[in-house]
Order: structure tokens, then C-alpha cells, then sequence
């Protein structure tokens, strides 16, 4: 993966992180546009409906070598192959993604962490690994030198971006907005069909969140009959709500967003029921996660056409 610099409150961060995306193309639909934007990347939505934030932290490293590759000589001048973890399980519940912002000796009078070690010679690191269920990030790299001579330099530290939904903020955190999270992690992992389903779940516990709201203002009589909609209907019945609003036809992005529910829930069921065997596309799960964020955004701000739900989750591409 190719690393384009971000600024974030003034930090640099990688665009793995939080990626950007071209200029719109005027011909396209703002629902086309926005689906788009998805495509490259969910991340923006999630910083901006899931409760995930951009950590910037320091950690220090001892510069380990990996013994296998390139054995330790006492007092020796070679080549170094370098290799550590770290782990932040005790930090985050969730750890969606990691990035090397800078590392490098931290020394005394120096502002900024050191890689050179010698005239001819500068370490070079990079994360080679980053398991989202164990939450540890693994380095690797190479440094020609003296090692026992290095490890007296400094403390070696490594300053990292970290993506994701620290251990203290998690219990503030919704069903739906942890089911996009695990969704987003699933779909990293290649997991097409599982994230899918898991996206398919956050619509559903996003609007099973909502009406336990509306029920406060029904007849107890009636609680039962809203809880087990059709969803296409429990999806009229939230959006009615929240925008106070009796005919859903005037809002301009509504046909094309229930038509699509339409679609979705129709794959999703035949799958889900074994009445098909049709195999679950990128495509369809980025409509997924597009109806999901879709229907919150309208939701939670009041959102009522595609190029206002764009510049809610998509901010710095505006």
C-alpha cells in the first residue's frame, strides 16, 4: 500500500488511515458520488457514526534483532535484520488499522526522533503486520551497525497513528455502531460474505435502537406490532419519525434509497434462508454499508438528500 500524507489536527496520519478521494465527477448522481466514496473507503463514516477516532501515541521499542536471519556478533559491525511487536490489547477493544508516523532514536536537545546511526548508516522500520483480533501490530526492518553500540543510543521509540475504538470509550458504544465496526474489520479481512451480513445486522439494530425510543410514545398495546415490521416498513416508521414528516415521497433521495433496501433484503434473505447460492459481491456490500450510514445519518441529523449526507461523513473531500 502506497502512503499519502493527512494532517489531522495538525498530525500527520496516513491516508490507509483516512483516505482521500478525487474531485467529483460532474456527471455523476450524488447518490453515485457518495456510493463512490464508499468504495474507496469507509473510514470517514465510521469516524463520523461509529464513535472510531484517530489516536496519535508513542511507544518504546529495544530494537530487537531477528536472531534467525542475522545472529548476534558481539561487537560486530553488520547488517541487522530487525523485528518487535507490540501490543495494545490492554488499550483497544477495537484496532482497525495502524500507521508508522515516525520512528527513530529519541535523544536529548533533539526535536525530532533520530534514524541515523552512523554516516553511511539509518535504520529503516516498518509495520509488517496488523492483527485486528489480537490487537498487536508487528515491526520489522534493518540497521548496519555495531548492536550492542545501538541499544545504548537512546530510547528507540516508534510514533504511531492508531484507527480504531480505545477499551475506556467502548462501553459508550451502540450495538449498531459495533456491528459496523465488525463489519469494516470483517471486510478487511476478506471476509465478503460475513461482512455483508454483519452490515445487513446494523441496519436492523439501528432501527430496533430508534423505535425503543418511539415506543415511549405509543400505547402499550402497539409496541408489538411495531417491533416486528416488515423492515421496509420499520424503516418508514423511523425515518416518519425522526423527520417528522407523514409523506416520505417528497424527500428526494427516498425512492432511490428504498428501492435499494429492496434489493438488499432480497439477496440477504435467499442467502440467509439457503434459496440461493449466489455469491455475495464487494458491490453488495458496499450497498449495505451505504443504506446502513444512509439511514442513520438521516436519523440522527435530519438529513434528507445525498449531498447533505456527503459532506456529513465525507468532510475533508469537500
Amino acid at each position: 500500500m502506497v502512503f499519502t500524507n493527512t494532517y489531522i489536527n495538525g498530525l500527520n496520519v496516513s491516508e490507509s488511515i483516512l483516505p482521500s478521494i478525487s474531485e467529483k465527477n460532474k456527471f455523476m448522481s450524488d447518490k453515485e458520488n457518495l456510493l463512490k466514496k464508499i468504495a474507496h473507503s469507509k473510514v470517514p463514516p465510521l469516524l463520523e457514526l461509529a464513535g472510531v477516532k484517530i489516536y496519535i501515541q508513542k511507544n518504546r521499542l529495544d530494537l530487537d534483532i531477528d536472531e534467525d536471519a542475522t545472529p548476534f556478533e558481539k561487537s560486530s559491525e553488520k547488517n541487522y535484520s530487525l523485528v518487535e511487536s507490540v501490543d495494545l490489547e490492554d488499550d483497544y477493544k477495537y484496532l482497525l488499522d495502524v500507521n508508522l508516523i515516525d520512528f527513530g532514536f529519541k535523544l536529548d536537545g533533539e526535536e525530532s526522533l533520530v534514524k541515523q546511526v552512523s554516516e553511511n548508516s539509518e535504520i529503516e522500520y516498518y509495520i509488517s503486520e496488523i492483527n485486528s483480533k489480537t490487537n498487536r501490530v508487528n515491526f520489522k526492518g534493518h540497521v548496519f551497525g555495531d548492536i550492542m553500540h545501538l541499544s545504548t543510543c537512546g530510547d528507540f521509540e516508534v510514533k504511531l497513528g492508531v484507527l480504531g475504538v480505545k477499551r475506556n470509550k467502548a462501553n459508550k458504544l451502540t450495538l449498531y455502531q459495533e456491528l459496523l465496526i465488525e463489519g469494516y474489520v470483517l471486510e478487511s479481512e476478506k471476509n465478503i460474505k460475513m461482512a455483508f451480513f454483519t452490515y445487513f445486522t446494523a441496519i436492523e439494530a439501528y432501527l430496533n435502537f430508534t423505535i425503543s425510543s418511539i415506543k415511549n410514545s405509543l400505547f402499550d398495546e402497539l409496541h408489538h406490532a411495531l417491533e416486528y415490521l416488515e423492515l421496509k416498513n420499520k424503516i418508514r416508521v423511523v425515518v416518519k419519525d425522526r423527520l417528522s414528516a407523514k409523506n416520505l415521497n417528497k424527500i428526494k433521495l427516498w425512492g432511490e434509497f428504498q428501492g435499494l433496501v429492496g434489493e438488499i433484503k432480497k439477496k440477504r434473505d435467499a442467502i440467509a434462508h439457503g434459496k440461493s447460492n449466489e455469491v455475495i459481491t464487494v458491490a453488495d456490500v458496499n450497498n449495505c454499508f451505504f443504506l446502513a450510514v444512509v439511514l442513520i445519518s438521516i436519523g440522527e441529523s435530519g438529513n434528507t438528500e445525498f449531498v447533505n449526507i456527503i459532506k456529513q461523513l465525507y468532510p475533508s473531500n469537500n
